[in-house]
C-alpha cells in the first residue's frame, strides 16, 4: 500500500524493534527522493519519468527510470546537461532501485551513495576519454587545416612572385620605350629649335637694314631663348638695339651664340651678334 504520510512513520521505524524491516517505496523514494529537479537547459532535451504508482515500484518503473538515465547521460556526454543534473538523477535511480528490491532502510543511504559514486566515476572516466579523443581529433584536424592553409599560402606567394616578376619585366620594357620616346622628343625639340632658329635668321636676313626693320629673336644654338631665364637678355629687334647693348649683355650674347669660339675683340662683338641673328653686319 502507499503511505499517506510516510515521513511520520520513518523515524519511529528507525527506533523500533522493526528497524530491520524493509522500507517500501513510500518511505524511501516518494518522501526521501522525489523526482529530480532538472535545470532549464537539461529540461529542453530530457523528460522526467512518471512517478511509480505501485509500492514497491514495478519493473516497468525501473525500466522507465533507466531510459531516463540513459537519455540524460547522452546529453551529459554532449555537454548539454550539467553534472549536477546527472548526480540528482543517479541518486533517484539508486533509491528507486532500492525500494523495488526491498532494501533495508539503514543500508539504503550507503548503497545509494556507493551506486552514485560508481556511476559518476564511470561516467567521468568515459567523459575524460571522450574529451581526450576529441582533443586528439581536433588537433589532428587543426594540423591538417594548417597544412592545407600553409600549402595554399605557399602557392599564393609563388603566384604573386611570378606576377611581380612579369610586372617588373613589363615595367622594364615600358621604361625602355619611355626612354626611347623621351630621346625622340628631345631630338624633335632640338630639331624644332634649330628649324625655328634658322627660320628666324632667314627672316631677319630678308628684312635688310632700313630704320623700319623689326627683327625676330633668334635662339641660341642650344635652343635657349635669349630673353627667357636664365639669360634674361634684351630682345634684339633692330640694329639699334644691338648698338645699345651694354658690355655685359654683348659679351653674354657672343658667348652663347659662339660657345666654342675664343673671346673676340670688343669692336667685333656687334658684327658677330648681327651675323648670328641674320642681320646685315656691314651696317654696323
Amino acid at each position: 500500500m502507499l503511505y499517506k504520510n510516510p515521513a511520520c512513520l520513518y523515524e519511529p521505524l528507525k527506533q523500533s524493534k522493526y528497524k530491520n524491516l524493509r522500507v517500501g517505496w513510500s518511505l524511501v523514494t516518494m518522501v526521501l527522493t522525489p523526482l529530480p529537479v532538472l535545470s532549464t537547459t537539461t529540461a529542453n532535451y530530457v523528460s522526467l519519468p512518471p512517478h511509480p504508482t505501485n509500492d514497491p515500484p514495478e519493473p516497468i518503473d525501473i525500466a522507465k527510470c533507466h531510459k531516463f538515465i540513459r537519455n540524460l547521460e547522452k546529453e551529459f556526454n554532449n555537454m548539454r546537461a550539467p553534472e549536477a543534473d546527472l548526480g540528482e538523477a543517479l541518486v533517484y535511480e539508486a533509491k528507486l532501485t532500492a525500494a523495488a528490491i526491498g532494501g533495508q532502510a539503514p543500508n539504503v543511504t550507503q548503497a545509494i551513495v556507493q551506486q552514485v559514486m560508481n556511476a559518476i566515476n564511470q561516467n567521468m572516466r568515459g567523459f575524460e576519454e571522450r574529451i581526450g579523443e576529441r582533443i586528439i581529433e581536433s588537433e589532428r584536424r587543426t594540423g591538417e587545416r594548417i597544412g592545407r592553409l600553409e600549402g595554399r599560402v605557399g602557392g599564393i606567394e609563388e603566384r604573386i612572385g611570378e606576377r611581380i616578376s612579369r610586372v617588373e619585366r613589363r615595367i622594364t620594357v615600358i621604361e625602355g620605350k619611355v626612354n626611347e620616346i623621351q630621346g625622340d622628343i628631345r631630338s624633335l625639340k632640338d630639331s624644332m629649335f634649330q628649324t625655328e632658329r634658322t627660320a628666324a635668321a632667314l627672316y631677319n636676313k630678308a628684312q635688310g637694314d632700313g630704320p623700319e626693320v623689326r627683327l625676330k629673336v633668334v635662339r641660341f644654338p642650344d635652343g635657349g631663348d635669349p630673353t627667357a631665364p636664365p639669360h634674361n637678355l634684351p630682345p634684339l629687334i633692330s640694329l639699334e638695339t644691338i648698338r645699345g647693348l651694354n658690355d655685359r649683355d654683348k659679351q653674354s650674347y657672343v658667348a652663347n651664340y659662339y660657345p666654342d669660339a675664343p673671346r673676340p675683340p670688343v669692336l667685333e662683338r656687334d658684327k658677330l651678334i648681327a651675323q648670328a641673328i641674320g642681320a646685315p653686319p656691314y651696317s654696323l
